[in-house]
């Protein structure tokens, strides 16, 4: 597949790149790139840590021995005008956009501008991880009778089982779908969220990815990156129907 047609209002929550790495040690204070990134529009920059814990045994079982303690991970780089955020870790980078979709390829060259930043502080690194994902809410609009065709809109709807009624409060799906070709999973969730008004939201959140990418250059790595992104495109329109489809037109 991988040729679909553009919709003008997508319903794209939030729109992920993110690429781990293993690296050297290195001291994580040098990610901090506020300077760098106030050209690009990124003004406010928050430290990410990660709480830390020994577990010693009691005799019965583990319980933690001391106060937690925090480590410096990377930083949080956020651009509010536009929605953009961009995470420098030690483990790796991640940008995304939230709030109104800007198209690919600007969000696509931004990420990129954005990891030339980060590359060049780390610089001794190899692939880990590399991944592409979308975060939609759809909106499946309530009948006259006070219920959702869930059918009308999701093509993998949720089913109950034979002998019960064909009436449910709620419903999850998720399906890990491996993609031989790329060495790569697609993993597709579906989950509903509270009602609200006249139409009941539902996350569809598709996350297609590969691991095992030491041997990728920086090139490689972002054409590779448009490879997921057709695997999700193609994974998105294929978990809706045509009349799904026409609500975001």
């Amino acid at each position: 597949m991988g040729e679909h047609p553009e919709f003008r209002n997508p319903p794209i929550k939030e729109a992920i790149i993110d690429i781990q790495i293993s690296t050297p040690e290195f001291d994580v204070s040098k990610l901090y790139a506020k300077d760098q990134l106030v050209e690009f529009g990124f003004s406010e920059c928050k430290p990410l840590f990660s709480n830390e814990f020994i577990l010693k045994s009691d005799g019965n079982g583990f319980i933690q021995d001391g106060d937690p303690k925090k480590a410096l991970i990377g930083y949080r780089f956020d651009c509010e005008e536009d929605g953009f955020v961009a995470q420098f870790r030690k483990s790796g980078f991640t940008f995304s956009k939230v709030g109104p979709y800007c198209g690919w390829e600007t969000f696509r060259n931004r990420a990129k501008q954005l990891w030339s930043v980060y590359a060049g502080l780390i610089q001794d690194f190899k692939f880990r991880r590399i991944a592409v994902r979308y975060i939609n809410i759809l909106e499946l609009p309530f009948e006259d009778s006070g219920k959702v065709e869930v059918s009308n809109y999701l093509v993998n709807d949720p089913k109950t089982p034979i002998g019960l009624p064909n009436d449910f409060s709620g419903f999850f799906s998720k399906v890990d779908v491996n993609i031989a070709e790329l060495k790569s999973v697609a993993v597709v969730t579906q989950a509903p969220q509270e009602r609200k008004g006249d139409v009941l939201p539902v996350v569809l959140d598709i996350d297609v990815f590969r691991l095992a990418a030491e041997q990728f250059t920086e090139n490689e790595a972002w054409e590779f990156i448009e490879k997921l992104r057709v695997v999700k495109n193609d994974a998105f329109v294929g978990s809706i129907t045509d009349q799904m489809k026409e609500r975001f037109n």
